[in-house]
């Protein structure tokens, strides 16, 4: 056994060391001052350097994304046209319209038929360089009516002068045709013409002499079968549980008119359309055509009625997956999952009712735009 002298000694150590412990730790900047300073120059001289490399990193990242966002739509451009077949379209990224544009008035419109491909169309029309398309806007419906046409310009994305911006919304045509006129005669008669029509750069402050100095507003319609219009509508509603009709009272000639049939009378609309603007301000495209040729041929049409440059080629342009529909070869080219649903067929009685409904309306609106689509054709 240890004596009682041993144990104090013992018991003294044990203090002084935790005294020395406890020292150290709270006087350790005065006892050992020269130490301690030299380990915070060099750890502080560290962290600047590690700071200093992390802020080159973040400068040479933010240069090069400006470089690119401001040269490589300009560079493309100006590419042959043999080196624009590439996978992933780099003319949807518009990326200087945002720093060297403003907010335009839109001057083209797809306006219709719903249920025939106008989103399709716009899908493809937004891999054109010049062109930045704004879906479902909605502004000359009854929804936004009380809204002014400068609170609709401050909603219009950002183009340069070379571009323009197309609002699609598939309703228009059956909207009223008589604000869209008074929307043209707004620009004609208040507005500058380069925040309105990307021709020409001119004074910011520039205003027209005479309404003949600026060009009309533009319409692009794609129709179809009004039979498989009306079936393709019904099916729509259903599938987004907005149908309270069911085919037979939806369809039937007997039951009063429903948005379905009514939305495929094409005759009636376009001869609305005629009492306040030219036919020269309309852009008609056959769906069927469109649908199920290569689309490049009736994107052509566009590109040739809006004066852009020539862009799409049938190479840009490949059936999909599940062989129906063509897409474009880029990221997203295919459009939406919920497009292009399959239905089950319409009742012959029905179809032939709806057949007999559309007869003389399409003559009237073949003698209006020299088009002849079918009625009630095999589904491809």
């Amino acid at each position: 056994m240890l004596s009682d002298k041993m144990l104090s000694t013992i018991s003294t150590s044990r203090r002084l060391l935790r005294f020395r412990w406890w020292l150290k730790r709270k006087y350790s900047s005065y006892l050992w001052p020269q130490q301690t300073k030299q380990q915070t120059f060099r750890q502080q001289t560290e962290l600047n350097r590690q700071r200093q490399q992390w802020a080159l990193c973040v400068f040479g990242i933010i240069l090069t994304v400006r470089i690119i966002w401001a040269f490589l739509p300009a560079i493309v451009l100006e590419l042959p046209l043999d080196l624009k077949n590439l996978p992933l379209s780099v003319y949807q990224f518009k990326w200087n319209s945002y720093w060297h544009g403003e907010q335009r008035y839109p001057t083209v419109f797809i306006i219709g038929a719903m249920k025939c491909g106008t989103f399709a169309l716009a899908h493809f029309l937004m891999h054109h360089p010049q062109v930045h398309v704004m879906n479902e806007q909605e502004y000359f419906d009854k929804r936004f009516l009380d809204e002014s046409f400068e609170w609709y310009r401050e909603r219009q994305p950002y183009t340069t002068l070379d571009q323009i911006v197309i609002d699609k919304t598939a309703t228009y045509w059956y909207a009223s045709p008589l604000r869209f006129k008074t929307y043209e005669e707004f620009l004609q008669i208040h507005h500058n013409r380069s925040l309105i029509y990307p021709d020409l750069p001119y004074p910011i402050n520039w205003k027209p002499k005479s309404l003949t100095d600026i060009p009309e507003l533009k319409f692009i319609i794609i129709v179809c079968d009004p039979v498989h219009r009306a079936l393709s509508h019904h099916e729509m509603f259903k599938y987004y549980n907005w149908a309270n009709l069911d085919r037979q009272q939806a369809f039937s000639i007997s039951s009063e008119p429903s948005i379905y049939t009514v939305f495929g009378k094409y005759g009636h609309f376009t001869a609305h359309w005629l009492e306040y603007f030219d036919m020269s301000q309309f852009l008609i495209l056959d769906g069927h055509k469109f649908r199920h040729d290569n689309p490049a041929v009736s994107l052509n049409k566009v590109e040739s009625f809006l004066r852009l440059k020539d862009h799409f080629r049938k190479e840009h342009f490949e059936k999909g997956k599940d062989g129906r529909f063509f897409c474009h070869k880029s990221w997203f080219g295919c459009g939406p999952r919920g497009k292009g649903r399959f239905h089950e067929p319409l009742d012959p009685d029905l179809a032939a009712e709806l057949t007999q409904l559309y007869q003389g309306d399409m003559e009237n609106f073949t003698k209006l735009t020299g088009m002849l689509l079918p009625v009630n054709s095999k589904i491809r």
